[in-house]
């Protein structure tokens, strides 16, 4: 009996430490729950995709701000349709409260003044960023989105000019002010092809889709062809030449590099050429021949698609001659600038408006290149 009582105490002892050390630890993990509440408190920005410093009256959390983006882009030459950005779209002043921009009200109340002045591009018009006047517009509204301090006045802006400026400004701008704002680091872009469709399938496929929406027609098997004939040899890569994934992809390097950088620009367009050659290889298809600008292009491509309230997409013959455009370039000229290019590398220098030679024999002369190539704002 008494070695049964030792044990039994024994038994007592151990439930006890176990106690014990039990409450210990759930006394160990109150503290820590405290602890990341009071963190959370001190950093109300967590999980959020504000910038770091002053932080702002209120933080947005990132499943919010997918929300507005999906729905500012859903349906975008529609009205809005969700109730809360359009009840922005018609109530918020965006000259109301200058204090939510950082450069005090200066991009967005240009902006305004062009709106109500009339001198903005209005909807349901065709607007290309190859037009000098049409990029300036969507500019604008791009510095209005990067000027703002928290989400709510993105979120507002960007409802309210969504309803008044041209829609295909507002896909540009918005898209390259969510791709670069600190604001929405975590905000993941609608795929293009779903935005603008037409810009990505045959204008015979996008009619024949109205046609079965009319007609409340379910399970339509449309067919996206290619743009050529079997005939055609060029058609052995056409799946990777008219890929939506291709075509997506190579705007998206854009969003990333709005003015090509050298190396960037060298980088890019290096690895799509090098995998079309892949493509070509494996179907016994002849390497890329070099552009002659000055011969005739011998293969013609066809898009078959259409600007959503424009002209369809131009068309390029077989065996074209490339001819002068005003206000643009002439031939000749692009001819004697390649020319000039080769002799640079062969030289291993170029010379920059005073004469001097700048070496490209080092690490810093494929930016050089690259910047001399592409024309962008840092081209010389």
């Amino acid at each position: 009996m008494w070695g049964e009582g030792r044990e039994s105490q024994q038994y007592i002892k151990q439930q006890e430490d176990i106690t014990d050390s039990t409450s210990s630890n759930m006394k160990l993990l109150v503290v820590i729950a405290l602890l990341g509440l009071s963190a959370a408190a001190a950093w109300p920005s967590y999980m959020s995709d504000e910038p770091d410093g002053e932080l702002p009256v209120c933080v947005f959390p990132t499943h919010q701000k997918q929300h507005d983006v999906n729905y500012a882009f859903y349906k975008i030459f529609e009205p809005l349709r969700d109730n809360r950005l359009a009840g922005k779209a018609i109530s918020f002043n965006p000259v109301g409260d200058i204090s939510m921009y950082k450069d005090g009200g200066v991009a967005v109340r240009h902006l305004m003044d062009e709106l109500t002045h009339g001198r903005l591009l209005e909807k349901k018009h065709w607007a290309v960023a190859t037009n000098k006047r049409h990029l300036e517009e969507a500019i604008m509204l791009f510095e209005v989105f990067m000027q703002c301090k928290d989400w709510n006045c993105v979120a507002s802006n960007g409802a309210y000019f969504r309803e008044r400026v041209n829609e295909e400004e507002f896909i540009y701008a918005a898209y390259h002010a969510i791709k670069h704002s600190p604001l929405t680091q975590h905000v993941v872009l609608p795929a293009m092809y779903e935005v603008k469709p037409h810009h990505f399938t045959k204008t015979q496929v996008i009619e024949k889709a109205y046609e079965a929406k009319e007609m409340k027609l379910r399970n339509v098997y449309l067919q996206n062809n290619f743009t050529s004939t079997p005939n055609d040899i060029e058609q052995r890569v056409a799946y990777f030449r008219e890929d939506i994934g291709v075509g997506t992809h190579h705007l998206m390097i854009h969003l990333e590099n709005p003015f090509w950088k050298g190396e960037n620009f060298f980088y890019a367009y290096h690895q799509l050429l090098n995998r079309y050659e892949a493509e070509r290889i494996s179907n016994h298809l002849p390497p890329l021949q070099e552009l002659k600008l000055d011969e005739p292009l011998k293969e013609g491509f066809t898009p078959q698609t259409t600007y959503k309230f424009g002209p369809p997409f131009p068309i390029r013959n077989d065996d074209i001659h490339l001819h002068d455009v005003d206000m643009v370039g002439r031939i000749h000229e692009i001819v004697h600038m390649e020319d000039r290019i080769h002799d640079a590398i062969a030289h291993g220098y170029v010379e920059n408006e005073q004469g001097r030679k700048i070496s490209i024999e080092n690490d810093n002369g494929i930016n050089i290149l690259g910047d001399i190539i592409q024309s962008s704002m840092y081209s010389p």
